[in-house]
């Protein structure tokens, strides 16, 4: 009886589970706040970041900006339909947005996730446009820094400076506290990118296995509630059997 139960409930869960539509869920990464690769650190910009990165994670998922990717996609839904198959994820006292978007194919599922993500990037305050000039501007100033300084160590690790010496090593000095200033300009341009600025990490891509349904769990729960239905029964049925075997000798 038990077995028998259990195989009909499995029989049953793998035809349920088939019959469901297959979901396929893929997500994107995007960074809030200064660049990872600019060369100040400015703790109060991330400290504003970690505030900020919640409120992209509700807008996200707001009606306005999900009607403006379902006009971009062509999909014919609601706001309110499409933000339940769009999730956007900042961990607390964390800078970075996960959002997942799910969907009847892999391709479908991407195409959602990215397009969600660049409109929220669309909203976000653009980047510098000089972002590429003033790092390499930087590296040239850091460059010329090592070797200036480098050519005043060497003149004053001798034993003893002539007079055109003596002058060149002041050149050197007063060179070197040009370059530092100039250095300095410049990592305070490259720091004051806004706090709220996005940076894509990475986009969404066609995920290779299907969100749903599981059909092992499917299966598997369905199996394990058979069997106690079935466990259940079958005692219940012994227990009557036993009292009515009793009946006759009480009499």
């Amino acid at each position: 009886m038990i077995v028998l139960s259990i195989a009909i409930a499995a029989i049953a869960a793998v035809a349920v589970s088939l019959a469901l539509p297959r979901t396929w869920s893929a997500a994107a990464t995007l960074y809030v706040g200064q660049s990872l690769t600019e060369p100040s650190f400015d703790y109060g910009g991330l400290l504003a970041s970690q505030l900020l990165t919640p409120t992209y994670a509700r807008l996200a998922t707001s009606t306005d900006l999900l009607e403006a990717v379902a006009t971009e996609l062509g999909l014919d839904v609601r706001p309110d339909q499409l933000a339940q198959r769009v999730d956007a994820e900042a961990p607390a006292g964390g800078t970075l947005l996960t959002i997942t978007s799910t969907a009847d194919t892999p391709e479908n599922a991407a195409a959602l996730t990215n397009a969600v993500a660049q409109e929220l990037l669309r909203r976000a305050p653009a980047e510098r446009s000089d972002q590429p000039q003033l790092e390499a501007a930087l590296a040239d100033v850091d460059a010329e820094i090592a070797n200036t300084r480098q050519t005043l160590l060497d003149l004053l690790g001798q034993p003893t400076l002539s007079g055109a010496q003596q002058e060149t090593v002041i050149q050197l000095q007063q060179r070197l506290d040009a370059l530092e200033t100039s250095r300095s300009s410049l990592s305070d341009e490259l720091a004051s990118r806004s706090p709220n600025a996005l940076t894509l990490v990475e986009p969404a891509r066609a995920p290779l296995s299907p969100a749903g349904p599981n059909r092992t769990i499917i299966v598997a729960s369905s199996a394990a509630s058979a069997m106690a239905v079935a466990t259940f029964f079958v005692y219940g049925l012994s227990a009557l059997r036993r009292s009515r075997d009793e009946e006759p000798a009480l009499a």
